[in-house]
């Protein structure tokens, strides 16, 4: 999972770091409402090829097509539960996952110490 999600930056939410940080404010939250309604959508049965027909064409001029896609394929590396309890903590997890990553990518470059 974290191998999927560290490819973020190389599809350009790295490039997020020309933004001003009010503008971070609006790209990572809205990053991680994206990973919730797509692992919402896992955890309630839809396939991830009814997921990707519903992907716009990636023309090269979004680089949030591409995290998109990256999302839902995440997503279906994990597994779908039965319980409320566990969908609604993976869905939790999974928005968490995303939100991390996206801070740490845009907010310090994508160093790690």
């Amino acid at each position: 999972m974290f191998v999927t999600i560290a490819m973020v930056a190389s599809l350009g939410l790295a490039q997020a770091g020309a933004f001003t940080e009010p503008a971070l404010t609006d790209i990572c939250p809205s990053l991680g409402d994206m990973a919730e309604q797509i692992m919402r959508a896992r955890q309630r049965g839809v396939s991830m090829s009814e997921m990707m027909q519903l992907m716009p064409v990636d023309d090269g001029s979004d680089p949030v097509i591409p995290v998109a896609r990256l999302m839902v394929i995440s997503a279906f590396e994990g597994p779908r539960f039965q319980t409320e309890r566990h969908q609604w903590r993976t869905i939790e997890d999974f928005r968490a996952e995303w939100e991390l990553i996206c801070y740490q990518e845009t907010w310090d470059g994508g160093a790690r110490d």
